[in-house]
């Protein structure tokens, strides 16, 4: 991360660039830039790809992408808000995959504590950064399996890319392999939501999270389906599926 000064005259500079052709700028000769260049760009072309994805994260104009990807992978805000109302105002959450941590947030204006895991240090880094919830920089399944800590829910959103950048739509398939830590995950919470392709085979995974399994959404935006969501609570017994 950059020292504080560099930041603001970094952000000074996406501002007075906003609106500016980003390939354009990447070829501009600017050599006396206190900050990196590809850095700020980045930032200006992630808030242009973003804008109607998270307009409310936005608002502020101090919001730090980490990455490229992380613009076309974040959450949609209305996506993300649905996930929030699905938990109780008392509640205490881990999220165990943050990314870029919309999820996380309008989960954290909802609940009464939340604590969020990334893996990968830039990231972690810009949540920190972002937020005001706790993040820690760690493997999640590692931390949950060291950990003495007991939540109320988990929210996992495990990466659905494989080797190569191949697609993979089954909660074995996906990491972290959702099914293989249940056990883990019943011994640190109540209930756990599971953030699922749309791709994914229905039936299949319902058996997989029987006989917890309580509740299934599909969730679309201006009727594209953009994910399965699902709902485990391990107080309760369901018939199977």
């Amino acid at each position: 991360m950059m020292e504080k000064m560099e930041m603001e005259e970094m952000w000074g500079y996406v501002a007075a660039n906003a609106g500016a052709d980003t390939l354009k700028l990447m070829l501009k000769s600017e050599p006396d830039l206190p900050f990196d260049k590809r850095f700020a760009v980045m930032q200006i072309e992630c808030r242009k790809k973003a804008k109607n994805k998270i307009p409310e994260l936005l608002a502020n104009d101090r919001f730090l992408f980490p990455k490229a990807i992380s613009a076309e992978q974040c959450t949609h805000q209305q996506v993300a808000q649905f996930h929030a109302s699905l938990f109780q105002p008392t509640d205490s959450v881990l999220d165990m995959t943050m990314g870029l941590g919309v999820d996380s947030y309008y989960i954290s204006q909802r609940v009464a504590s939340l604590k969020a895991i990334e893996l990968d240090e830039e990231i972690a880094a810009a949540g920190a950064h972002n937020y005001a919830f706790t993040v820690v920089n760690a493997d999640s399944v590692a931390w949950l399996t060291q950990t003495d800590e007991r939540f109320d829910a988990v929210f996992i959103d495990p990466a659905r890319r494989g080797d190569g950048g191949a697609r993979l739509y089954g909660l074995a398939d996906c990491a972290p392999d959702v099914l293989s830590i249940l056990p883990t995950i019943k011994a640190h919470a109540k209930r756990l939501y599971i953030k699922a392709s749309p791709m994914i085979d229905v039936t299949q995974s319902m058996r997989d999270l029987a006989p917890h399994l309580t509740d299934v959404w599909a969730v679309s935006v201006k009727n594209e389906c953009k994910e399965l969501f699902f709902e485990v609570d391990f107080g309760v017994e369901c018939a199977d599926v």
